[in-house]
């Protein structure tokens, strides 16, 4: 992606209001609400089986915001397990390459957000190898 539209999609996407998941998929912004406790439980169950797993120097996220600017791409995965020493880059966005792994929570389809946006974090996801 052009550096230049990725820094303006950026921008955009920075000056949203706070509350909501928001990412960069090529040229859309997405916005999602908070989720739901059902969503959150499920997600809890899924960390405590990754937790015994966890290699040293790792750390559990639920809000990081993974970068890949080459593909105009910024995600919010619900779990992610990242470096410890990512804390010490500058910015907010952690390369999405660093990920150990990507977790999403994907409940029961809804006609009106499942299909494309799915498929699109899907191949989000493929496009940075985690």
């Amino acid at each position: 992606m052009n550096p230049e539209r990725y820094r303006l999609l950026e921008e955009a996407r920075r000056s949203l209001p706070d509350g909501y998941k928001v990412e960069l998929s090529g040229d859309v912004i997405v916005m999602q609400a908070s989720p739901s406790s059902v969503h959150q439980l499920n997600l809890a169950l899924v960390q405590r089986q990754f937790e015994a797993h966890c290699p040293p120097g790792y750390f559990p996220t639920g809000n990081s915001d993974l970068s890949s600017p080459e593909v105009g791409s910024v995600r919010n995965p619900d779990l992610t397990y990242l470096p410890e020493d990512v804390i010490d880059l500058a910015g907010h966005d952690i390369p999405a390459e660093l990920a150990l792994i990507a977790v999403e929570i994907v409940s029961r389809p809804i006609p009106r957000t499942t299909g494309r946006g799915r498929s699109a974090t899907t191949r989000a996801w493929a496009s940075r190898s985690i």
